[in-house]
C-alpha cells in the first residue's frame, strides 16, 4: 500500500456514511417500497474512486434494510469554459483548445 492511500480510503467511507444517512433519510421521506440502486454523478475532478465508495457503502450497509442496495455511477466530466468566446463544454479529458472557437487553453470552471 502506497503512502496516503489510507486517507483515501477513509474519504470514502465518510463519503458512504454520507450517502447511507442520505439514503436512510429519503427512505422515510418517501417511503419506498423497495430500493434497488442509487445512481451517483461523478465529477471528474470528484477525487473518489468509485470502487472503494462501492465497498465501503456496502460494508455500512450490509447488516442493513439497505443492504442489496447497488451503487450506479455516471462518470461526468469537468466543465471547461473558453476565456475567448464564452463556450462551455464539459470533458473528462483536459482539452488543449475550445471546441467553438479553436483558441487554445479552455479554463476549468
Amino acid at each position: 500500500m502506497e503512502r496516503g492511500d489510507e486517507g483515501g480510503k477513509v474519504h470514502e467511507l465518510t463519503v458512504a456514511a454520507s450517502l447511507l444517512e442520505w439514503a436512510e433519510e429519503q427512505a422515510r421521506v418517501h417511503a419506498p417500497k423497495s430500493l434497488k440502486s442509487i445512481e451517483l454523478e461523478l465529477d471528474s475532478m470528484s477525487c473518489l474512486n468509485p470502487e472503494a465508495l462501492r465497498f465501503g457503502f456496502r460494508a455500512l450497509t450490509a447488516e442493513t434494510p439497505l443492504g442489496e442496495v447497488e451503487l450506479e455511477f455516471v462518470e461526468l466530466g469537468a466543465t471547461y469554459g473558453c476565456l475567448f468566446c464564452g463556450a462551455r463544454a464539459r470533458s473528462l479529458d483536459s482539452p488543449s483548445s475550445c471546441g467553438s472557437c479553436g483558441a487554445p487553453l479552455p479554463r476549468l470552471v
